[in-house]
C-alpha cells in the first residue's frame, strides 16, 4: 500500500538524469511514472475519503442540532446561521476539516510530483537524446565528464549567491 505521504527525497532522486546512462534513464521513465500515478490516485482517494468524513460529521451535527435545538443553539427555532455556528465549533468537525485540508495538499501535491515525474522528465530525456544524436556528448579531441561539469556548474551557482560584495 502506498505511504500517505510523498517522500521528497525519493522524489528528487527519481528525477534527477544521469547523462552518462541516457539508455537506462529512459528505461526507468515507465517504471517512475507508474510509481507516481500510483501514489497520486492512493492520496487523492485519501482526500475524498476525508472529505466524506468531514460531510458525515456535519450531517450528525445539523440532525443533533435539529433534534434538540435548545441544547445544542440555545435556541428553541434555530436559522441555518444558528445550526452552522454549531456544527463549526464542534472540535471534531474542525479535527476532520484539518485532516481534509491536510489531505487535499497531498493529493494536489502528488499530482504535480507525478506530472514532473512522467511528463517533464520525458521532455529532458528527449531534449538530452536530441544533443546525443548530434555527437554533443562525444569530442573527437577531449572526452567531457557531464556529471563533473554539471556538479561543479551548480555548486559555482552556490558559491557566487553566497558571495556578497560591500559598497565601500
Amino acid at each position: 500500500m502506498p505511504e500517505n505521504k510523498i517522500d521528497e527525497t525519493t522524489f528528487t532522486e527519481d528525477i534527477v538524469i544521469d547523462v552518462d546512462a541516457l539508455d537506462v534513464e529512459v528505461l526507468r521513465c515507465g517504471a517512475i511514472g507508474k510509481k507516481y500515478i500510483r501514489l497520486a490516485g492512493h492520496l487523492r482517494r485519501l482526500e475524498k475519503q476525508a472529505h466524506e468524513a468531514v460531510k458525515n460529521r456535519k450531517s450528525d451535527l445539523i440532525k443533533e442540532a435539529n433534534d434538540s435545538p435548545e441544547a445544542t443553539t440555545g435556541k428553541a427555532k434555530p436559522n441555518a446561521a444558528d445550526i452552522e455556528a454549531y456544527y463549526r465549533r464542534d472540535e471534531e468537525y474542525k479535527i476532520a476539516k484539518q485532516q481534509w485540508i491536510d489531505a487535499e495538499y497531498e493529493a494536489d501535491f502528488a499530482e504535480r510530483a507525478q506530472q514532473e515525474a512522467t511528463y517533464g522528465r520525458r521532455k529532458d530525456l528527449e531534449h538530452l537524446i536530441r544533443l546525443f544524436e548530434r555527437n554533443y556528448f562525444t569530442g573527437p579531441a577531449l572526452p567531457r565528464n557531464l556529471s563533473k561539469e554539471w556538479e561543479a556548474k551548480n555548486n559555482a551557482g552556490v558559491a557566487k549567491a553566497m558571495n556578497r560584495t560591500k559598497k565601500a
